[in-house]
Protein backbone atom coordinates (compact mmCIF):
# COMPACT_ATOMS: atom_id res chain seq x y z
CA UNK A 1 0.00 0.00 0.00
CA UNK A 2 1.26 3.48 -0.82
CA UNK A 3 -0.04 6.78 0.53
CA UNK A 4 -0.77 9.84 -1.61
CA UNK A 5 0.89 13.10 -0.59
CA UNK A 6 -1.22 16.27 -0.54
CA UNK A 7 1.51 18.80 0.29
CA UNK A 8 4.68 19.43 2.29
CA UNK A 9 5.27 21.94 5.07
CA UNK A 10 7.34 24.98 4.07
CA UNK A 11 11.08 24.61 4.80
CA UNK A 12 10.55 21.04 6.01
CA UNK A 13 12.79 18.10 5.11
CA UNK A 14 10.22 16.87 2.58
CA UNK A 15 9.98 20.34 1.02
CA UNK A 16 13.77 20.54 0.66
CA UNK A 17 13.81 17.10 -0.98
CA UNK A 18 11.31 18.45 -3.56
CA UNK A 19 8.65 15.94 -2.58
CA UNK A 20 5.50 17.29 -4.18
CA UNK A 21 1.73 17.02 -4.28
CA UNK A 22 0.74 13.84 -6.11
CA UNK A 23 3.81 11.86 -5.01
CA UNK A 24 3.37 8.74 -2.89
CA UNK A 25 5.00 7.51 0.30
CA UNK A 26 5.94 3.88 -0.28
CA UNK A 27 7.95 2.98 2.83
CA UNK A 28 10.04 4.22 5.74
CA UNK A 29 13.00 2.01 6.65
CA UNK A 30 11.50 -0.71 4.42
CA UNK A 31 8.26 -0.67 6.41
CA UNK A 32 4.92 0.37 4.99
CA UNK A 33 2.99 2.37 7.61
CA UNK A 34 -0.55 1.05 7.98
CA UNK A 35 -1.90 4.28 9.42
CA UNK A 36 -0.85 7.73 10.61
CA UNK A 37 0.15 6.41 14.03
CA UNK A 38 2.60 3.97 12.42
CA UNK A 39 3.93 6.76 10.20
CA UNK A 40 4.51 9.07 13.16
CA UNK A 41 6.41 6.37 15.03
CA UNK A 42 8.56 5.46 12.02
CA UNK A 43 9.49 9.06 11.19
CA UNK A 44 10.79 9.83 14.69
CA UNK A 45 14.09 8.01 14.08
CA UNK A 46 17.33 9.93 13.52
CA UNK A 47 18.29 7.89 10.44
CA UNK A 48 15.59 7.23 7.87
CA UNK A 49 15.48 5.53 4.51
CA UNK A 50 12.51 7.13 2.79
CA UNK A 51 11.01 5.55 -0.36
CA UNK A 52 8.98 7.98 -2.47
CA UNK A 53 7.19 7.23 -5.73
CA UNK A 54 6.90 10.22 -8.05
CA UNK A 55 3.77 10.93 -10.04
CA UNK A 56 5.43 9.38 -13.15
CA UNK A 57 5.87 6.05 -11.35
CA UNK A 58 9.62 6.34 -10.68
CA UNK A 59 10.74 5.49 -7.14
CA UNK A 60 13.51 7.27 -5.20
CA UNK A 61 15.24 6.35 -1.95
CA UNK A 62 16.25 9.28 0.28
CA UNK A 63 18.75 8.60 3.07
CA UNK A 64 17.98 11.14 5.80
CA UNK A 65 19.83 12.10 8.96
CA UNK A 66 17.82 14.37 11.23
CA UNK A 67 17.05 15.25 14.83
CA UNK A 68 15.12 12.66 16.81
CA UNK A 69 11.36 13.40 16.57
CA UNK A 70 11.97 16.04 13.85
CA UNK A 71 8.95 15.96 11.55
CA UNK A 72 9.53 15.18 7.88
CA UNK A 73 6.83 17.67 6.93
CA UNK A 74 4.73 15.37 4.73
CA UNK A 75 1.02 16.19 4.58
CA UNK A 76 -1.14 13.31 3.36
CA UNK A 77 -4.32 13.43 1.33
CA UNK A 78 -5.89 11.03 3.82
CA UNK A 79 -5.25 12.32 7.38
CA UNK A 80 -5.13 8.80 8.87
CA UNK A 81 -3.59 7.09 5.77
CA UNK A 82 -6.01 4.18 5.85
CA UNK A 83 -9.81 4.23 6.05
CA UNK A 84 -11.27 6.58 8.66
CA UNK A 85 -13.35 4.74 11.23
CA UNK A 86 -16.88 6.04 10.82
CA UNK A 87 -19.66 6.37 13.36
CA UNK A 88 -22.28 3.62 13.34
CA UNK A 89 -24.31 5.05 16.20
CA UNK A 90 -27.83 6.39 15.79
CA UNK A 91 -27.69 9.18 18.37
CA UNK A 92 -31.01 10.90 18.97
CA UNK A 93 -29.19 14.26 19.12
CA UNK A 94 -26.87 13.77 16.11
CA UNK A 95 -26.29 17.19 14.54
CA UNK A 96 -25.23 15.74 11.19
CA UNK A 97 -28.59 13.99 10.81
CA UNK A 98 -30.35 17.35 10.95
CA UNK A 99 -28.20 19.30 8.50
CA UNK A 100 -29.82 21.02 5.51
CA UNK A 101 -28.88 20.47 1.89
CA UNK A 102 -26.09 22.62 0.46
CA UNK A 103 -23.51 22.03 3.21
CA UNK A 104 -19.80 21.48 2.60
CA UNK A 105 -19.50 17.79 1.71
CA UNK A 106 -16.95 17.08 4.44
CA UNK A 107 -19.48 18.11 7.10
CA UNK A 108 -21.54 15.02 6.34
CA UNK A 109 -18.69 12.69 7.34
CA UNK A 110 -19.35 10.94 10.65
CA UNK A 111 -15.90 10.08 11.95
CA UNK A 112 -15.49 8.13 15.17
CA UNK A 113 -11.78 7.38 15.02
CA UNK A 114 -9.58 7.19 18.11
CA UNK A 115 -6.54 8.20 16.02
CA UNK A 116 -8.16 11.47 14.94
CA UNK A 117 -9.18 12.00 18.56
CA UNK A 118 -5.57 11.68 19.70
CA UNK A 119 -4.05 13.70 16.86
CA UNK A 120 -6.62 16.46 16.34
CA UNK A 121 -8.87 16.55 19.41
CA UNK A 122 -12.05 15.22 17.77
CA UNK A 123 -14.52 13.67 20.18
CA UNK A 124 -15.17 9.93 19.79
CA UNK A 125 -17.73 7.65 21.43
CA UNK A 126 -15.53 4.50 21.72
CA UNK A 127 -18.51 2.35 20.60
CA UNK A 128 -16.55 0.88 17.66
CA UNK A 129 -13.35 0.00 19.53
CA UNK A 130 -12.12 -3.59 19.47
CA UNK A 131 -10.14 -5.08 22.34
CA UNK A 132 -7.11 -5.05 20.03
CA UNK A 133 -7.52 -1.30 19.47
CA UNK A 134 -7.89 -0.64 23.19
CA UNK A 135 -4.66 -2.58 23.74
CA UNK A 136 -2.99 -0.51 21.01
CA UNK A 137 -4.07 2.77 22.62
CA UNK A 138 -2.55 1.59 25.88
CA UNK A 139 0.62 0.15 24.33
CA UNK A 140 1.35 3.33 22.34
CA UNK A 141 0.20 5.63 25.17
CA UNK A 142 -2.18 7.57 22.92
CA UNK A 143 -3.01 10.16 25.55
CA UNK A 144 -4.96 12.31 25.96
CA UNK A 145 -8.06 11.23 24.07
CA UNK A 146 -11.26 13.26 23.61
CA UNK A 147 -14.30 11.19 24.47
CA UNK A 148 -18.04 11.75 24.05
CA UNK A 149 -19.43 10.25 27.25
CA UNK A 150 -22.92 11.81 27.42
CA UNK A 151 -24.10 9.60 30.31
CA UNK A 152 -22.63 6.79 32.40
CA UNK A 153 -25.74 4.57 32.80
CA UNK A 154 -25.78 1.75 30.24
CA UNK A 155 -29.50 1.74 29.45
CA UNK A 156 -29.69 5.52 29.10
CA UNK A 157 -26.55 5.66 26.93
CA UNK A 158 -27.93 2.92 24.68
CA UNK A 159 -31.17 4.89 24.27
CA UNK A 160 -29.31 8.14 23.59
CA UNK A 161 -26.90 6.62 21.07
CA UNK A 162 -29.18 4.06 19.44
CA UNK A 163 -26.86 1.08 19.77
CA UNK A 164 -26.21 -1.63 22.41
CA UNK A 165 -22.49 -1.00 21.79
CA UNK A 166 -22.92 2.21 23.80
CA UNK A 167 -23.02 0.13 26.98
CA UNK A 168 -19.93 -0.33 29.12
CA UNK A 169 -18.46 3.16 28.82
CA UNK A 170 -17.40 3.29 32.49
CA UNK A 171 -15.57 -0.04 32.16
CA UNK A 172 -13.64 1.21 29.12
CA UNK A 173 -12.80 4.51 30.81
CA UNK A 174 -11.61 2.68 33.92
CA UNK A 175 -9.40 0.39 31.83
CA UNK A 176 -7.85 3.37 30.05
CA UNK A 177 -7.44 5.27 33.31
CA UNK A 178 -5.75 2.32 35.05
CA UNK A 179 -3.32 2.11 32.13
CA UNK A 180 -2.37 5.80 32.42
CA UNK A 181 -4.45 7.13 29.53
CA UNK A 182 -5.86 10.60 30.24
CA UNK A 183 -8.88 12.06 28.50
CA UNK A 184 -11.12 15.09 28.06
CA UNK A 185 -14.85 14.38 28.05
CA UNK A 186 -18.06 15.94 26.84
CA UNK A 187 -21.71 15.50 27.76
CA UNK A 188 -24.32 16.51 25.18
CA UNK A 189 -27.35 17.06 27.40
CA UNK A 190 -30.91 16.46 26.20
CA UNK A 191 -33.82 17.64 28.40
CA UNK A 192 -35.57 14.71 30.06
CA UNK A 193 -33.06 12.14 28.85
CA UNK A 194 -29.64 12.58 30.46
CA UNK A 195 -30.02 15.68 32.64
CA UNK A 196 -31.36 15.80 36.21
CA UNK A 197 -30.73 12.60 38.19
CA UNK A 198 -28.95 11.04 35.18
CA UNK A 199 -26.48 13.93 35.09
CA UNK A 200 -25.89 13.61 38.83
CA UNK A 201 -25.22 9.86 38.48
CA UNK A 202 -22.83 10.48 35.59
CA UNK A 203 -20.86 13.10 37.49
CA UNK A 204 -20.70 10.85 40.55
CA UNK A 205 -19.34 7.98 38.44
CA UNK A 206 -16.83 10.17 36.63
CA UNK A 207 -15.45 11.47 39.91
CA UNK A 208 -13.76 8.08 40.34
CA UNK A 209 -11.78 8.71 37.14
CA UNK A 210 -10.01 11.81 38.44
CA UNK A 211 -7.15 12.66 37.74
CA UNK A 212 -7.31 10.77 34.40
CA UNK A 213 -10.38 12.90 33.61
CA UNK A 214 -8.66 16.15 32.66
CA UNK A 215 -11.73 18.21 31.83
CA UNK A 216 -15.42 17.75 31.10
CA UNK A 217 -17.90 19.95 29.25
CA UNK A 218 -21.69 19.92 29.50
CA UNK A 219 -23.28 21.33 26.36
CA UNK A 220 -26.96 21.57 25.38
CA UNK A 221 -28.30 19.63 22.41
CA UNK A 222 -28.37 21.67 19.20
CA UNK A 223 -31.63 21.46 17.26
CA UNK A 224 -32.02 22.73 13.71
CA UNK A 225 -35.25 23.25 11.80
CA UNK A 226 -34.36 20.29 9.57
CA UNK A 227 -35.11 17.53 12.10
CA UNK A 228 -37.29 15.52 9.77
CA UNK A 229 -37.86 11.95 10.97
CA UNK A 230 -35.66 12.57 14.01
CA UNK A 231 -36.29 11.63 17.64
CA UNK A 232 -38.48 14.32 19.26
CA UNK A 233 -36.30 16.62 21.36
CA UNK A 234 -36.71 20.09 22.79
CA UNK A 235 -34.36 22.88 23.82
CA UNK A 236 -33.49 23.68 27.42
CA UNK A 237 -35.70 26.45 28.75
CA UNK A 238 -34.66 29.08 31.28
CA UNK A 239 -35.46 27.06 34.42
CA UNK A 240 -33.99 23.82 33.07
CA UNK A 241 -30.79 25.66 32.18
CA UNK A 242 -30.57 27.03 35.73
CA UNK A 243 -30.93 23.52 37.15
CA UNK A 244 -28.11 22.24 34.94
CA UNK A 245 -25.85 25.05 36.19
CA UNK A 246 -26.75 24.25 39.80
CA UNK A 247 -25.82 20.57 39.35
CA UNK A 248 -22.59 21.49 37.58
CA UNK A 249 -21.65 23.98 40.31
CA UNK A 250 -22.22 21.38 43.04
CA UNK A 251 -19.91 18.88 41.36
CA UNK A 252 -17.35 21.54 40.43
CA UNK A 253 -16.90 22.28 44.12
CA UNK A 254 -16.85 18.59 44.95
CA UNK A 255 -14.22 17.84 42.32
CA UNK A 256 -12.12 20.81 43.37
CA UNK A 257 -12.02 19.62 46.97
CA UNK A 258 -10.76 16.29 45.70
CA UNK A 259 -8.07 17.33 43.22
CA UNK A 260 -7.70 21.11 43.36
CA UNK A 261 -9.34 21.65 39.93
CA UNK A 262 -12.97 22.09 38.99
CA UNK A 263 -12.76 19.76 35.95
CA UNK A 264 -16.32 20.33 34.71
CA UNK A 265 -17.66 23.39 32.89
CA UNK A 266 -21.13 24.35 31.69
CA UNK A 267 -21.46 25.66 28.14
CA UNK A 268 -21.94 29.38 27.56
CA UNK A 269 -25.42 28.65 26.16
CA UNK A 270 -26.68 27.50 29.57
CA UNK A 271 -25.80 30.90 31.03
CA UNK A 272 -27.34 32.78 28.12
CA UNK A 273 -30.52 30.64 28.21
CA UNK A 274 -30.92 31.05 31.97
CA UNK A 275 -30.12 34.78 31.81
CA UNK A 276 -27.37 34.17 34.35
CA UNK A 277 -24.15 36.19 34.40
CA UNK A 278 -21.27 34.63 32.48
CA UNK A 279 -18.63 33.44 34.98
CA UNK A 280 -15.29 35.20 35.29
CA UNK A 281 -12.07 33.79 33.87
CA UNK A 282 -11.34 32.08 37.22
CA UNK A 283 -14.27 29.72 36.57
CA UNK A 284 -12.62 28.37 33.41
CA UNK A 285 -9.14 28.01 34.95
CA UNK A 286 -6.89 27.34 31.90
CA UNK A 287 -9.83 27.13 29.43
CA UNK A 288 -9.33 23.42 28.62
CA UNK A 289 -12.66 23.19 26.74
CA UNK A 290 -12.41 26.40 24.71
CA UNK A 291 -12.43 24.48 21.40
CA UNK A 292 -15.75 23.01 22.50
CA UNK A 293 -17.26 26.48 22.90
CA UNK A 294 -16.78 26.65 26.67
CA UNK A 295 -15.63 30.05 27.92
CA UNK A 296 -15.67 31.95 24.63
CA UNK A 297 -17.88 34.73 26.00
CA UNK A 298 -15.81 34.96 29.19
CA UNK A 299 -12.60 35.36 27.19
CA UNK A 300 -14.30 37.98 25.02
CA UNK A 301 -15.47 40.01 28.03
CA UNK A 302 -12.09 39.78 29.77
CA UNK A 303 -10.45 41.15 26.65
CA UNK A 304 -13.03 43.92 26.45
CA UNK A 305 -12.18 44.95 30.03
CA UNK A 306 -8.56 45.49 29.00
CA UNK A 307 -9.59 47.47 25.95
CA UNK A 308 -11.83 49.74 28.02
CA UNK A 309 -8.95 50.65 30.33
CA UNK A 310 -7.11 52.57 27.63
CA UNK A 311 -9.05 53.47 24.50
CA UNK A 312 -6.77 54.50 21.63
CA UNK A 313 -6.65 57.77 19.73
CA UNK A 314 -7.81 57.07 16.20
CA UNK A 315 -6.89 59.63 13.54
CA UNK A 316 -8.61 58.04 10.55
CA UNK A 317 -12.42 57.98 10.39
CA UNK A 318 -13.85 54.48 10.54
CA UNK A 319 -17.34 53.16 9.79
CA UNK A 320 -17.57 49.69 11.34
CA UNK A 321 -20.15 46.89 11.30
CA UNK A 322 -20.04 44.16 13.94
CA UNK A 323 -21.79 40.90 13.01
CA UNK A 324 -22.94 38.48 15.67
CA UNK A 325 -25.56 35.89 16.56
CA UNK A 326 -28.52 36.02 18.92
CA UNK A 327 -26.79 34.36 21.87
CA UNK A 328 -23.76 36.67 21.73
CA UNK A 329 -25.58 39.87 20.79
CA UNK A 330 -25.65 41.55 24.23
CA UNK A 331 -21.91 40.96 24.69
CA UNK A 332 -20.94 42.20 21.23
CA UNK A 333 -23.27 45.16 21.78
CA UNK A 334 -21.08 46.09 24.77
CA UNK A 335 -18.11 46.16 22.41
CA UNK A 336 -20.12 48.25 19.96
CA UNK A 337 -20.86 50.83 22.70
CA UNK A 338 -17.18 50.93 23.64
CA UNK A 339 -16.06 51.49 20.05
CA UNK A 340 -18.52 54.35 19.67
CA UNK A 341 -16.79 56.13 22.57
CA UNK A 342 -13.66 56.48 20.41
CA UNK A 343 -13.38 59.67 18.40
CA UNK A 344 -13.58 59.13 14.62
CA UNK A 345 -15.17 55.68 15.07
CA UNK A 346 -18.80 54.98 14.17
CA UNK A 347 -19.86 51.41 14.85
CA UNK A 348 -23.08 49.44 14.41
CA UNK A 349 -23.90 45.97 15.70
CA UNK A 350 -26.12 43.68 13.62
CA UNK A 351 -27.61 40.44 14.90
CA UNK A 352 -27.92 37.78 12.22
CA UNK A 353 -30.77 35.30 12.57
CA UNK A 354 -29.87 31.79 11.49
CA UNK A 355 -32.25 30.95 8.64
CA UNK A 356 -29.94 28.29 7.21
CA UNK A 357 -30.15 25.98 10.25
CA UNK A 358 -33.25 27.52 11.81
CA UNK A 359 -33.94 30.22 14.39
CA UNK A 360 -33.36 27.81 17.28
CA UNK A 361 -29.63 27.81 16.42
CA UNK A 362 -28.27 30.95 18.06
CA UNK A 363 -24.49 30.47 18.38
CA UNK A 364 -22.05 32.56 16.35
CA UNK A 365 -20.02 29.60 15.14
CA UNK A 366 -22.94 28.36 13.01
CA UNK A 367 -23.59 31.58 11.11
CA UNK A 368 -23.44 31.13 7.34
CA UNK A 369 -22.34 33.36 4.49
CA UNK A 370 -25.79 33.62 2.96
CA UNK A 371 -27.46 34.57 6.25
CA UNK A 372 -24.85 37.25 6.88
CA UNK A 373 -25.37 38.57 3.35
CA UNK A 374 -29.16 38.67 3.68
CA UNK A 375 -28.92 40.50 7.02
CA UNK A 376 -26.37 43.07 5.86
CA UNK A 377 -27.10 43.75 2.20
CA UNK A 378 -29.35 46.75 2.87
CA UNK A 379 -27.74 47.95 6.11
CA UNK A 380 -24.08 48.68 5.45
CA UNK A 381 -22.14 51.52 3.91
CA UNK A 382 -18.89 51.43 5.83
CA UNK A 383 -15.19 50.63 5.73
CA UNK A 384 -15.05 47.19 7.27
CA UNK A 385 -17.24 44.37 8.58
CA UNK A 386 -16.09 42.24 11.50
CA UNK A 387 -17.43 38.68 11.73
CA UNK A 388 -16.74 35.90 14.27
CA UNK A 389 -13.75 33.81 13.25
CA UNK A 390 -15.53 30.73 14.59
CA UNK A 391 -17.99 30.69 11.66
CA UNK A 392 -15.16 30.00 9.19
CA UNK A 393 -13.29 26.75 8.57
CA UNK A 394 -10.08 26.62 10.61
CA UNK A 395 -7.70 26.22 7.67
CA UNK A 396 -9.74 27.90 4.94
CA UNK A 397 -11.93 31.05 4.89
CA UNK A 398 -15.13 29.23 3.97
CA UNK A 399 -18.52 29.19 5.71
CA UNK A 400 -20.59 26.12 6.57
CA UNK A 401 -22.88 26.72 3.59
CA UNK A 402 -19.92 26.70 1.18
CA UNK A 403 -19.75 30.48 0.69
CA UNK A 404 -16.21 31.83 0.79
CA UNK A 405 -15.15 34.95 2.63
CA UNK A 406 -14.00 36.45 -0.66
CA UNK A 407 -17.41 35.76 -2.21
CA UNK A 408 -19.19 37.49 0.66
CA UNK A 409 -16.84 40.48 0.40
CA UNK A 410 -17.58 40.82 -3.29
CA UNK A 411 -21.34 40.58 -2.83
CA UNK A 412 -21.33 43.19 -0.04
CA UNK A 413 -18.61 45.27 -1.70
CA UNK A 414 -17.00 45.79 1.69
CA UNK A 415 -13.83 44.53 3.38
CA UNK A 416 -14.54 41.74 5.88
CA UNK A 417 -12.27 40.71 8.73
CA UNK A 418 -12.76 37.61 10.91
CA UNK A 419 -11.76 38.20 14.55
CA UNK A 420 -12.04 36.52 17.93
CA UNK A 421 -11.40 39.33 20.40
CA UNK A 422 -12.10 43.08 20.80
CA UNK A 423 -8.36 43.78 20.96
CA UNK A 424 -7.98 42.56 17.38
CA UNK A 425 -10.35 45.31 16.25
CA UNK A 426 -8.51 47.91 18.31
CA UNK A 427 -5.23 46.82 16.72
CA UNK A 428 -6.72 47.24 13.22
CA UNK A 429 -7.90 50.73 14.18
CA UNK A 430 -4.32 51.56 15.12
CA UNK A 431 -4.42 50.94 18.84
CA UNK A 432 -2.47 48.80 21.29
CA UNK A 433 -2.12 45.08 20.80
CA UNK A 434 -3.43 43.54 24.02
CA UNK A 435 -2.32 40.26 25.52
CA UNK A 436 -5.68 39.15 26.91
CA UNK A 437 -4.43 35.82 28.22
Amino acid sequence: MKHKIKDTATNSIAHQLKIKKGDFLVAINDQVPEDIIDYNLLQTEEYISLCIEKSNGEQYIFEIEKEFHEDLGIIFENPVLDKIKSCHNNCVFCFIDQLPLGMRKTLGVKDDDYRISFLYGNYVTLTNLTQQEISRIIKLNLSPLYISIHVSEDETREKLMGTPKAKGITQILNKLSNAGIDFHGQLVLCPGLNDGKHLEKTLTDLEELIPSLLSLSAVPVGLTSHRTSCFPLKKFNKEESKKVIQVIDYYRNRYKRKCGKSIIYAADEFYVNSQTDIPSKEYYEDYPQLENGIGIISLFMEDLKLVKKSLPKVHKKWQLTLVTSKSAYNYVKSLDSTLNRISNVNSQCIMVENSFFGSSITVAGLLTGQDIFNSLKDKISGDIIFIPRSCLKDDNPIFLDGWTLNELEQKLNTKIKAVDQPSEIIEILGGKKWDYQ
